[in-house]
């Protein structure tokens, strides 16, 4: 007899069996609520906490937490397949039939708006002085801006009376 007890067909002990049905059923995909659920140690939160995170990272059990949540979802075919049968249906409402027809038509890009633009522009090419230009131009712009800005400040100070003081107060 292997560590843990015997197995069952996923490689799954008794005690990580039922993590895995806490895990995809009442606790809802919260690991230490599963642990608790299926008798890991509850001595703290965090030993539980603990024991739900180590469980989790056990090959086996996330193999068969994968393999039963792949067989609840739909995939995108079986969905198709749906909305097209409700569609056809003569048995369903017509407004279940419009939306299936609706849902279809959005999974295979039917309501998607195509705009094809045609733009030219001509490129420039600039020379290394030309760059050097238009940096030195810009670098000028910035410190006038900055400059622009501590003239207010000394206009303001000298309103008061008072120098002004930046501070995290203000």
């Amino acid at each position: 007899m292997a560590y843990g007890g015997p197995k069952d067909e996923h490689g799954l002990t008794l005690k990580q069996r039922r993590f895995v049905d806490a895990y995809m059923g009442e606790a809802n995909g919260n690991a230490t609520e599963a642990a608790r659920m299926a008798g890991y140690s509850q001595s703290s939160p965090a030993v539980t906490q603990h024991a739900g995170h180590e469980v989790l990272r056990n090959p086996n059990v996330r193999s068969e937490i994968e393999r039963i949540y792949s067989s609840r979802v739909a995939s995108r075919a079986e969905r198709q397949a749906f909305w097209t049968d409700t569609m056809r249906s003569g048995a369903h409402e017509m407004g279940h039939r419009l939306k299936a027809t609706e849902l279809l038509g959005k999974t295979q890009g039917d309501f998607i708006a195509r705009l094809e633009v045609d733009v030219k522009v001509d490129a420039v090419e600039l020379t290394d002085a030309q760059l050097a230009a238009i940096a030195e131009k810009a670098h000028r712009k910035a410190l006038a801006a900055a400059n622009s800005v501590d003239a207010e400040f000394e206009e303001i100070g000298t309103e008061n009376g008072d120098t002004p003081v930046l501070s995290s107060d203000s």
